[in-house]
């Protein structure tokens, strides 16, 4: 979750930090620093609360690492914001992750200063008890990686040489004619060069101003790597004339649906193929990656006749005992670097399981890991809400359905007849709708979301945006449900925004809120005198979710502007968790 960028090279440091940082604010931070070496060799480190309130530098700098951090270990207070600083202020370090014996380290360490309450900065102290004893800065770096216990991404500078090392969190390097970056995501570095070296798992990169590099194992082996050319464009992390990142993203959705027509059974053969070998199928994702596998659970079931199971990520070691040799962990991840999902497949591994995954991040660990790959093609999404990606889940799911159904070309047909909904869906007029809605609800303690079947996974997935971005509670119930508890929280004016979709038992459950006072708000193409309010939305079958979700993203949007909220950067969240 924490954004780290390390240059070294011909070129400015710390302008390409700063821009690496802001570059990062996606993902999530409570405090940002940055450490320089200046001509003369000596450290300059600088923390703050906010990317734009660091010290600037107006003198040349040629190597450097910049950190934003998402409070684990130790309060959201700048005693405790990267990168941290050996006694001798000769070295610093910036830490991803979670050092799960940093207690033992820590008293082990004690004769060291220590200035912060985290679990990261007895990794640098390590390091400098190291390089007293070992005979290069390289062996002592090994070393100290290998006294770690926990996930890590660690970047550690040195006067000459930048330092990463991966182990379960992620790290990149990125390679360009005149320096070298290493850093948690692409991004960071996407406006200098496309070249990158994705590091495997105990890989050691080390980069030097000079432009050289490369890879060594914990056992200091060299090892040949390869860089690879991205795809990305760099403008893709521009908002366009937009406020915010998230309305950007929710109205890319319509450009969308036109890379979705152009799928062909090509596409799926190879998923297609995993799926019907496979005895045992368990879907898997966390928050919205979680909603749309369990959209994908009632698509593969009602389209394909295939059935699955579907689990939490965090919660799926539960299942670890059924795995065999024949099951297949579908894995849905938008960064691919979900700490929960890479946990769940590198233990489905172990038991000989397939893996295929869906995400949205060319070269991410998922995509490394996976015996196959769907891509979501969705570009690159930097609101920390899930938003176009979640909607690519959706039609990939339903795509690789129809695929498996043999009802393809009916599935592309249906596809592209999304378009001009998904366009008017994102229009002028449906904002000024959602601001008039967003009125009303503004003041509310709670909103209840309702729907049955796949109508159900929007009302989850809508929920989650509401609470997400606006901080109010909202709370998603299978509209059969409602009798067995959850009426009780209905009283006069309760609002209450129920799903539309082919099962019509929801209006019985409409009718049981309505009686008890609830304002109903009504999603979908079917009217009921019943509705306080009626969002008309096109019946699209299966794809209802794709349609339906998208009034739900823009109350969620609109509802943070009225609250004098930053949309792209919801409190305590962070778009890419990579932590358990």
């Amino acid at each position: 979750m924490c954004g780290i960028i390390a240059y070294a090279g011909k070129n400015d440091a710390f302008e390409r930090i700063i821009n690496g940082l802001n570059k990062l604010e996606y993902r999530g931070y409570d405090s940002a620093g940055y450490c320089i070496i200046d001509l003369t060799g000596n450290l300059l480190q600088n923390k703050a609360s906010s990317i734009n309130d660091l010290i600037q530098i107006n003198f040349p700098t040629y190597i450097g690492i910049g950190h934003t951090r998402w409070a684990t270990h130790g309060d959201s207070k700048l005693e405790n914001a990267h990168p941290f600083l050996d006694c001798k202020r000769e070295i610093a370090i910036a830490h991803n992750g979670i050092i799960s014996n940093y207690n033992q380290l820590r008293k082990r360490l004690a004769s060291h200063k220590f200035e912060s309450d985290t679990d990261s900065e007895v990794i640098v102290h390590l390091l400098e008890d190291y390089i007293a004893e070992c005979p290069n800065e390289e062996e002592a770096f090994i070393r100290t990686c290998k006294d770690l216990q926990g996930t890590f991404a660690i970047v550690a500078l040195f006067k000459d040489k930048i330092m990463g090392v991966r182990h379960f969190s992620p790290l990149v390097a990125g390679i360009d004619e005149d320096g070298i970056f290493i850093a948690s995501d692409v991004p960071s570095f996407l406006d200098y060069t496309k070249n990158v070296i994705y590091l495997e798992d105990k890989e050691i990169f080390i980069g030097l101003k000079n432009g050289s590099w490369r890879v060594l194992d914990f056992s200091g082996n060299y090892l040949i790597k390869q860089t690879e050319s991205i795809s990305y464009e760099s403008n893709s992390i521009s908002k366009n004339n937009f406020d915010y990142f998230l309305l950007k993203e929710i109205y890319d959705q319509s450009n969308l649906i036109k890379l979705y027509n152009k799928s062909t059974t090509a596409d799926f053969k190879m998923a297609g193929e995993i799926i019907k070998n496979s005895c045992d199928i368990f879907l898997i994702g966390c928050g919205s990656s979680y909603n749309a596998a369990l959209a994908g659970k009632y698509l593969l079931g009602e389209i394909s006749n295939i059935y699955s199971h579907i689990n939490i990520a965090s919660e799926f070691n539960n299942n670890l005992k059924f795995l065999t040799d024949c099951s297949l962990i579908i894995a849905l991840s938008q960064s691919g670097e979900t700490a929960d999902i890479l946990e769940a497949i590198n233990n489905g591994k172990l038991h000989n399981s397939k893996i295929l995954g869906i995400t949205n991040i060319e070269g991410s660990t998922l995509s490394r890991l996976s015996d196959y790959i769907l891509k979501l093609n969705a570009g690159l999404e930097l609101s920390v809400l899930a938003t176009k990606t979640y909607t690519s889940e959706i039609i990939q799911l339903y795509l690789l359905s129809c695929y498996l159904g043999r009802d393809f070309t009916r599935g592309i047909k249906a596809v592209k007849e999304l378009y001009l909904d998904v366009y008017n869906l994102t229009s002028h007029n449906t904002r000024l709708k959602m601001q008039e809605l967003s009125r009303l609800l503004e003041n509310c303690t709670d909103i209840y979301l309702i729907g049955r079947g796949l109508e159900y996974t929007t009302a989850l997935e809508g929920a989650l945006k509401i609470k997400e971005v606006s901080y109010i509670h909202a709370e998603a119930f299978a509209g059969g449900e409602l009798k067995h508890g959850s009426l009780a929280l209905i009283e006069k004016n309760t609002p209450c925004i129920a799903l539309i979709g082919k099962d019509d038992r929801i209006f019985n459950n409409i009718a049981e809120i309505k009686t008890r006072g609830g304002f109903i708000i009504g999603i979908g193409e079917q009217y009921s005198k019943l509705f306080d309010i009626w969002i008309k939305v096109k019946d699209a079958g299966y794809l209802n979710p794709v349609l339906q979700i998208i009034p739900l993203q823009i109350l969620a949007y609109e509802l943070a502007i009225l609250k004098n909220l930053n949309p792209d950067k919801p409190r305590n969240l962070a778009k890419c968790v990579t932590v358990t």
